[in-house]
C-alpha cells in the first residue's frame, strides 16, 4: 500500500452511462497526501492528476505501477466538470475497517501467483533491480531520464497486438539475431518500446537527441550495467579506450547468455537513427552492435526508414509501421474512441455543434491523421480544450490533414490569439526550448532571453510552459527539485527548425555562454 509522488497510477472504474454501464480505464500521477472533509469528518486521501476521474468510478482500485500493488481505492473527482484527477482512500485505511480483507486478499495471492509472476517480469520490477545492484554500475544507467520518458510516451497506449506479435514470432524463428523496426515519425516507435520495456521488463536504451544521450560510450555502459544487474553477472568496469567498446559489450553478451541458458536475452534500442557515430571506428557497426549475437541473444530496435543506421549484421529481419496498414487503422480508431469515451461530456459539445456522431467523427479523424498518433494526440486535446471548434475552423471536414498541417495550424492559432505575447513570450520560450541540446529550466531560460526580451520573467516562461505543456517534456533531475524541459516529439522540433527557424535562438545561447566565460 506505498505511494509516493509522481508514481504512476492506473484504475479501471465503471462511470455511469446514458447508453449503459461501460468499464473505462485510467492513467494518473500521483500528487502525494491531502487531508479533507468529507460527510462531516476529516479523512486523509491520495491526491492523483489527471485521470479522468467521473462520478461512478468510487470504489475503482488504485494500481502503484511502481510496486505492482494497489495502493488505495478511488473516492471521487476533484472536479465534476473538469480533468483535475481526483482523491483515493489510502489502503492502510481501508485495512483498518476491514481487516478480514487484508487476510483474504493475502490468502488469495499465495494460492494464485499469477499477479507477482507478471509483475516480476515488468519494466517496474526491473527498476527496481536497477536501484539494488552496485551503486558504480546502476550510476550508469539513465534510469530517471528513461522512467520519465516510458512513462509519458505509454500514457494512453492501445492497440499494437499485430505488431507485438509479430515481434514474437520473429525472435522465436531464429536463435539469435536483430529486428528492425521502421516507421515515418509520429507512428508510435518509441511508444512501442516504451510499452514493451514496462510490461516485458526488457533491457532498453533510448537514444534521445534532446537528452543528449545518443553517444557509443553512453549506450554501451548503459546496456552492459543492464544486463550485468538482470542476469546476474559480477561487476566490471569498460575499458578505458572507447575503440575497445565493441569487444567489451560482446563480451558481457556472451557471458550473459553463457550464465542464463534458454532464457532470451532482449536488448530494445530505440532510434538507431539519432545515436551518434562520433568516436565510433569506420569498421564498427553503430553503437559498437556486435556483427553477430551469441546465441539466445536478440537486439530490437527501431529507426526511421530510410535512414542510414550504419549496421551490417546477421541475420536482420525488418518490421515496417505503415500508416495506411489495416492494423494501423484499427488502432487509430481505438485510440480516439478511448479518448472520447474518458472525456465524453466536453467532446460531445463539439460533436454535437459540428452534427456529427461519434462514429463519423472518429472515421473522419482517422482519415484526417494519415495514421500518425502524434496527430490524435494533439489534435484530440485542442478539441477537447475548445482550440479546435466549429467556430475556429468552421466544418469538421476543415480539421488539418497529417501533423505538420496541424503544427502550421496551432502556430497560427497561437499567434493570432495574442500577437504581442506570442513574438515576446511565447515564440521565444518554445523555439528555445527547440534549440537547447538538453532540458533546460525556466531559470536558464530567462539567462538565454533576457538581453533580447528583458521583459521575459521566470513567471511569463511557467505560463507559455502551462499553456503548451502537452508539446514539452518535464523531467526532474537527480538531486534537484526544479523540473527542465525539452520539446515532446522530434517531429515538432523539425516543423520549428525548418518553418520558424532557430538561428536567432542558437546565437543568443552562444553569446550567453561566452559573456559568462568572460566575467568569469
Amino acid at each position: 500500500d506505498h505511494f509516493a509522488p509522481r508514481e504512476q497510477f492506473f484504475f479501471y472504474g465503471f462511470p455511469g452511462r446514458q447508453d449503459g454501464w461501460r468499464g473505462e480505464s485510467g492513467n494518473a500521477q500521483c500528487d502525494g497526501r491531502v487531508t479533507d472533509m468529507l460527510e462531516g469528518r476529516q479523512q486523509e486521501y491520495i491526491k492523483f492528476t489527471p485521470g479522468g476521474v467521473r462520478p461512478g468510478m468510487s470504489g475503482a482500485p488504485l494500481l502503484n505501477e511502481s510496486t505492482g500493488t494497489v495502493c488505495g481505492v478511488v473516492k471521487r473527482t476533484r472536479n465534476p466538470d473538469i480533468d483535475q484527477g481526483g482523491l483515493a482512500i489510502p489502503m492502510a485505511e481501508v485495512w483498518k475497517s476491514f481487516s478480514e480483507l487484508r487476510a483474504a486478499n493475502q490468502e488469495f495471492h499465495r494460492t494464485h501467483p499469477d499477479w507477482q509472476a507478471a509483475f516480476q517480469s515488468s519494466g517496474a520490477a526491473l527498476a527496481q533491480q536497477f536501484a539494488r545492484g552496485p551503486a558504480a554500475m546502476a550510476d550508469k544507467i539513465p534510469a530517471a531520464d528513461f522512467e520519465t520518458l516510458i512513462n509519458s510516451r505509454t500514457e494512453g497506449f492501445v492497440g499494437r497486438d499485430s505488431v507485438f506479435a509479430q515481434i514474437d514470432a520473429t525472435v522465436n524463428a531464429m536463435p539469435s539475431g536483430y529486428v528492425i523496426i521502421t516507421g515515418e515519425p509520429g507512428l508510435g516507435k518509441t511508444a512501442l518500446m516504451a510499452q514493451l520495456v514496462k510490461t516485458r521488463g526488457y533491457v532498453h536504451h533510448f537514444n534521445v537527441t534532446g537528452l543528449d544521450i545518443r553517444s557509443p560510450q553512453q549506450f554501451v555502459e548503459n546496456i552492459t550495467a543492464q544486463i550485468s544487474i538482470k542476469y546476474g553477472l559480477l561487476p566490471s568496469s569498460p575499458p578505458l579506450a572507447v575503440s575497445q567498446y565493441g569487444r567489451y559489450l560482446d563480451t558481457v553478451l556472451k557471458e550473459a547468455a553463457a550464465r542464463n541458458p534458454g532464457t532470451k536475452i532482449i536488448v530494445l534500442v530505440d532510434a538507431l537513427n539519432e545515436a551518434s557515430d562520433a568516436q565510433l571506428p569506420v569498421e564498427a557497426n553503430r553503437l559498437f552492435l556486435p556483427p553477430a549475437l551469441p546465441n539466445g541473444v536478440y537486439v530490437i530496435a527501431t529507426s526511421r526508414p530510410a535512414a542510414n543506421y550504419k549496421l551490417v549484421v546477421s541475420p536482420l529481419r525488418p518490421i515496417e509501421l505503415k500508416d495506411d496498414s489495416r492494423e494501423n487503422r484499427r488502432d487509430i480508431l481505438e485510440y480516439i474512441s478511448r479518448f472520447v469515451a474518458r472525456h465524453r461530456e466536453r467532446m460531445s459539445v463539439a460533436l454535437s455543434e459540428w452534427g456529427i456522431t461519434e462514429e463519423k467523427f472518429e472515421e473522419i479523424l482517422a482519415e484526417r491523421s494519415q495514421g500518425n498518433f502524434m496527430y490524435l494526440k494533439y489534435v484530440l486535446i485542442d478539441i477537447r480544450d475548445g482550440r479546435l471548434t466549429k467556430e475556429t475552423i468552421g466544418d469538421v471536414f476543415w480539421l488539418p490533414i497529417g501533423i505538420t498541417e496541424y503544427y502550421h495550424w496551432h502556430w497560427r492559432w497561437a499567434q493570432g490569439m495574442d500577437p504581442s505575447g506570442f513574438e515576446n513570450a511565447t515564440k521565444p520560450v518554445v523555439c528555445t526550448f527547440a534549440t537547447a541540446k538538453e532540458p533546460v529550466s525556466v531559470e536558464q531560460v530567462v539567462r538565454w532571453t533576457h538581453d533580447r526580451w528583458p521583459d521575459l520573467s521566470g513567471d511569463k516562461i511557467i505560463g507559455v510552459v502551462a499553456a503548451w505543456r502537452p508539446f514539452l517534456d518535464e523531467y526532474r533531475p537527480v538531486h534537484s527539485s526544479v523540473p527542465v524541459y525539452r520539446i515532446y516529439h522530434v517531429s515538432f522540433q523539425e516543423f520549428l527548425r525548418d518553418v520558424v527557424g532557430l538561428g536567432l535562438y542558437q546565437d543568443l545561447i552562444i553569446e550567453s555562454a561566452l559573456k559568462k566565460i568572460t566575467e568569469n
